[in-house]
């Protein structure tokens, strides 16, 4: 497959890939703290469900007592009970 400008700027640059790329990066601490990075909005809170979105369609976080501990424009940080994370 042929690559993109980006993707061959991001190989040759120090530059991280979900910045280049235009995409999310997500780094998930054992089963109790979610963090993604480069994300578009919050669809939807609840105890047991934040969805999220982010580039190319949403995310969902499922779990228990999941509460969002810092958010800034670009950065999420979910904590709680995480069950399962999900693209769609």
């Amino acid at each position: 497959m042929k690559k993109s400008v980006r993707e061959k700027l991001a190989e040759m640059t120090a530059i991280p890939d979900e910045i280049l790329l235009d995409t999310f990066r997500m780094v998930m601490t054992g089963e109790r703290d979610i963090t993604v990075e480069n994300f578009k909005g919050i669809l939807e809170y609840s105890p047991n469900l934040i969805r999220l979105r982010v580039t190319g369609g949403r995310m969902a976080v499922e779990g228990a007592e999941l509460e969002i501990k810092t958010v800034t424009d670009d950065e999420i940080q979910i904590g709680g009970r995480i069950r399962s994370v999900s693209l769609g």
